[in-house]
């Protein structure tokens, strides 16, 4: 069975947090800092088979987005993570997806970043909607084709 690390952002509202909550796994919240969650990165001592990283995107709606890159200071890190499974299962549970190959500019690009660079195993970031801008018909989904 692989060994995943699954992260979200604090916060009892932040949909991230949610979905970390309700997925079979390892879990790790960070901080709602650039500092504190290098911190939290930086206490993970466990080896993953590969690591899922959810953040939110207050734009998106009952839709996903799959980061393929990350960058700091002008140093752009691709993704190891083969997606293609996780693209089928989106497909599958009728999940409507984009795939991003520019990097976001906060928090999220900052915490993928990191992440990329300590850890040896493939690690994925997807982005996932607010709470309110997604039905728990939804979440049930997002579950359904993460916790493979």
């Amino acid at each position: 069975m692989e060994k995943i690390l699954y992260t979200g952002f604090k916060g009892k509202y932040n949909s991230s947090n949610k979905l970390v909550e309700l997925l079979d796994g390892e879990s790790l919240y960070l901080t709602n800092s650039f500092k504190g969650l290098r911190n939290d990165i930086n206490t993970i001592e466990e080896v993953y088979d590969k690591i899922l990283m959810f953040g939110l995107d207050k734009t998106l709606r009952e839709e996903i987005r799959f980061e393929k890159v990350a960058m700091r200071e002008r140093i752009e890190i691709q993704t190891k993570m083969e997606i293609k499974h996780y693209l089928e299962l989106a497909q599958t549970n009728e999940i409507t997806y984009t795939i991003a190959d520019k990097p976001t500019h906060y928090l999220c690009n900052d915490a993928y970043y990191h992440m990329m660079c300590k850890m040896e195993c493939p690690v994925l970031f997807v982005h996932i909607p607010s709470l309110k801008n997604m039905s728990d018909i939804f979440l049930d989904k997002l579950i359904e084709v993460f916790n493979k």
